[in-house]
């Protein structure tokens, strides 16, 4: 669903935006709005006080020890304060203890995180230069570059909806053919379009050639979810929550990373001139094709065989 609005975010703001260009903003900060007031937020109880029972009222000094009680409580809540940072230390302390530990010696992980990352930051590419690109190189207004955007938009959605769903099925009733060789199929196949895509649309030979290159970028939609499920046949089951853990650790910093990496080689190629603006998609061709012969270097654990027999 995310998807699919994205895709009509961004039809729709190209149309909007050759009438004025501040509408799509103001008509993005209304659906935000609604989405705020549509939320169902959750009831609180309100809180009642019990009344007194007998034995509260024999005993009026009772309320004299609770008020002594909270004092002491609040005196004693900066200790817990501290106590509790230093457990919250302690726990990340083990957890990246726990993750260097599994991480470390497993080759196949390794590499597999590692595609992990640059697959995003070769994805983060599109969005980061893609109308700067187009505007630029092709002259192009943001509303017409925009369009292009959309494109992509909905061959991604074309893809995870329905091309990659049948062609998983059409790989797994092959004689002979597991979980583990579909994925990695489907895994190498993407990595290899996203590396293409981008080359295309870096070189800027012309129009068509770019909008292949988007295209082939768009359709990679299923790539992260493909190195998932290898990881999940390289680790033991115990390890998944914090090999997951690692995995969005790895997207948040290159998504990080994406823009300013971006951003200087656009600046850089333009300070050679327009014919150069791509390249932001030439060094994301470069990260995502030099990783991919270590692919092949990939191995399931040794007693997957067994699990999937």
């Amino acid at each position: 669903m995310a998807i699919a609005a994205a895709m009509l975010a961004l039809f729709g703001s190209s149309l909007l935006m050759s009438h004025h260009v501040w509408v799509p903003w103001l008509l993005g900060l209304f659906c935000l709005l609604l989405a705020i007031l549509t939320t169902p937020s959750e009831t609180h109880p309100a809180t009642t006080q019990d009344p007194p029972d007998e034995n509260t009222a024999l005993n009026p000094g009772q309320y004299r020890d609770d008020d002594t009680s909270t004092v002491s409580q609040e005196s004693n809540s900066s200790i817990k304060e501290h106590a509790s940072l230093r457990s919250r230390l302690n726990q990340i302390a083990q957890q990246l203890h726990q993750g260097a530990r599994v991480v470390y010696g497993n080759t196949s992980l390794i590499i597999l995180l590692g595609m992990s990352f640059l697959g995003q930051l070769g994805e983060d590419s599109l969005p980061m230069a893609l109308l700067l690109y187009i505007s630029k190189r092709y002259n192009w207004e943001f509303a017409r570059a925009n369009f292009l955007w959309s494109i992509g938009e909905a061959v991604r959605f074309m893809c995870l909806i329905v091309l990659l769903p049948r062609i998983s099925r059409m790989l797994l009733s092959r004689a002979g053919s597991t979980t583990y060789k579909t994925d990695f199929a489907i895994a190498l196949a993407s990595a290899t379009m996203l590396s293409l895509g981008t080359l295309l649309l870096g070189l800027g030979v012309s129009l068509p050639i770019s909008t292949i290159g988007v295209t082939l970028i768009s359709a990679t939609g299923g790539l992260n979810s493909a190195l998932r499920s290898l990881v999940t046949m390289t680790i033991s089951p115990e390890d998944l929550s914090v090999v997951y853990s690692i995995f969005t650790i790895l997207h948040v910093l290159s998504t990080s990373l994406a823009g300013p990496i971006y951003s200087g080689a656009f600046a850089l190629g333009l300070q050679f001139g327009v014919e150069y603006t791509g390249l932001p998609f030439i060094v994301a061709a470069a990260l995502v094709g030099l990783s991919l012969p270590m692919f092949f270097l990939v191995r399931p654990r040794r007693d997957y065989g067994l699990i999937e027999g």
